[in-house]
């Protein structure tokens, strides 16, 4: 009955991260990852000193890729979707200090032109950055759908004018921007959390003090969409890297891995509690066959008996099931109370089902029945194959 109660408390949590993970990698990301090639890189103190000047590189490194044979579009960010980004305050011009939506704190990642269009994140509103967008250019910003929801409710965010960084001081003022499209949600923390409010810029727009900061702890993120062989590209980007700025490429995988590799936490919970789980499953038929086994062997005296009276073979199996029936009901009972009470321990675990989901206590409970009756079986058949005078000389 123990082994009942603790298979059953294993298979419930087994099927909740179970149906945890398919429902993740079933998600919408909000993004694209098919032909998609993803690579990082950092370049050196002197090339990303000011953001006029990272830009203009980020700019020749874009132009060159696109150029190449295979290659449909390309773009370059701090940080791709779905890996850590920053957050940092905000203001939005023109509003009175006591209304709550004037000031807010959303995740900044700034962009080349080229970056959504490469990850197939669609613009509802408004328009895309474009080469033009530099340095010396009017300063612009794209919220996505959740930012602009969020902040300006029915209004139309197009030509709002937003203050970013203003409460962090010196070194990371930033010249009021417009808002000049929205795009599509992203789910940029994890498939596992909803779509944060985000603003993009042009990468060359950014202070020189944060271009500097953000260069040296996360570099530079980029997305080649080739529908071709994604190894053949590989090596000539290499080469324009290490021809035009000596820069290595780092992290080079397709979009699908890294996303792949956001849920590698949910993976390893959900593989290691099944593991428990079908082990658990395994010990309890075995152990319930060894207990039916031996209450056979033990009661073959009385088998033989009954038959001698008039027991139908039937009957006999009937008899050995329903103990087994017993032993299975109050280790299901026991294992029901105890995994309803455990499961609020994987609640942090879980997404898109609840801990207490009857259809997966109801599916462990029947795994769990079926395969006790069937390890039950062989002993009860046994049992009535019993011949009674051979089981009257057993003593």
């Amino acid at each position: 009955m123990s082994e009942v109660a603790v298979s059953l408390v294993l298979l419930v949590g087994a099927i909740l991260l179970l149906t945890t993970f398919w429902k993740l990698v079933h998600t919408p990301p909000g993004f694209e990852t098919r032909d998609i090639l993803s690579f990082k890189n950092s370049f050196g103190d002197q090339q990303a000193a000011t953001s006029a000047v990272l830009g203009q590189h980020l700019n020749e490194l874009k132009t060159q890729i696109n150029a190449m044979p295979g290659v449909t579009s390309s773009g370059a960010a701090i940080t791709l979707p779905t890996q850590l980004s920053p957050d940092l305050p905000f203001d939005i011009v023109g509003r009175t200090a006591n209304r709550k939506d004037a000031t807010g704190d959303e995740q900044y990642i700034p962009i080349t032109a080229g970056f959504l269009e490469t990850l197939g994140i669609p613009v509802l509103e408004g328009r895309t950055f474009t080469d033009a967008d530099t340095h010396g250019s009017a300063p612009v910003l794209i919220v996505n759908q959740k930012f602009a929801h969020t902040y300006f409710h029915n209004e139309n965010p197009i030509g709002q004018h937003v203050l970013i960084g203003k409460a962090m001081g010196a070194g990371f003022e930033d010249p009021v921007r417009e808002i000049i499209g929205v795009v599509g949600d992203v789910r940029q923390d994890g498939l596992d959390q909803s779509a944060p409010g985000i603003m993009y810029l042009p990468a060359a727009q950014v202070p020189d003090s944060e271009t500097r900061l953000t260069n040296g702890l996360l570099g530079e993120s980029w997305v080649v969409r080739t529908p071709t062989s994604v190894a053949g590209v590989v090596p000539a980007i290499r080469r324009i890297f290490m021809d035009n700025v000596h820069a290595p490429l780092v992290a080079v995988e397709p979009m699908s891995q890294v996303v792949g590799d956001s849920v590698a936490q949910q993976r390893f919970n959900m593989i290691l509690l099944c593991g428990f789980g079908l082990i658990s499953l395994i010990l309890g038929a075995a152990g319930l066959y060894g207990v039916m086994s031996y209450i056979v062997a033990r009661q073959t005296r009385e088998i033989g008996v009954r038959m001698a009276l008039g027991a139908e073979r039937s009957d006999i199996a009937r008899m050995v099931l329903r103990d087994a029936g017993l032993l299975l009901g109050i280790g299901l009972a026991v294992g029901i109370v105890t995994a309803l009470a455990g499961a609020r321990i994987l609640s942090s675990l879980l997404f898109g089902v609840r801990p207490h989901d009857p259809l997966t206590l109801a599916a462990a409970s029947g795994l769990l029945l079926v395969t006790g009756v069937f390890s039950a079986w062989w002993p009860a058949r046994r049992a009535a194959r019993v011949e009674p005078m051979e089981a009257l000389r057993t003593e």
